[in-house]
């Protein structure tokens, strides 16, 4: 989560929800292992889908968005 939420008027939001905030470090986004996975998940099918069908490299962001669709 980035710093633009870190003000008085959500904290005190936060707090009255019952809500705890845990900020990562700015570009680290290996601490974020729901939306690794899922990009990890994606090339993996893009991956496979461009050596199936061998098509060329100029086809790969058609694939990714059929990979992503699908």
């Amino acid at each position: 989560m980035g710093r633009e939420w870190f003000n008085t008027a959500w904290e005190q939001y936060r707090k009255d929800q019952g809500l705890v905030f845990q900020f990562t470090m700015s570009y680290a986004h290996q601490q974020n292992g729901t939306a690794e996975y899922s990009m990890r998940m994606i090339l993996d099918a893009t991956h496979s889908a461009m050596a199936e069908s061998g098509m060329p490299l100029k086809y790969w962001a058609n694939i990714v968005s059929t990979v992503v669709y699908t």
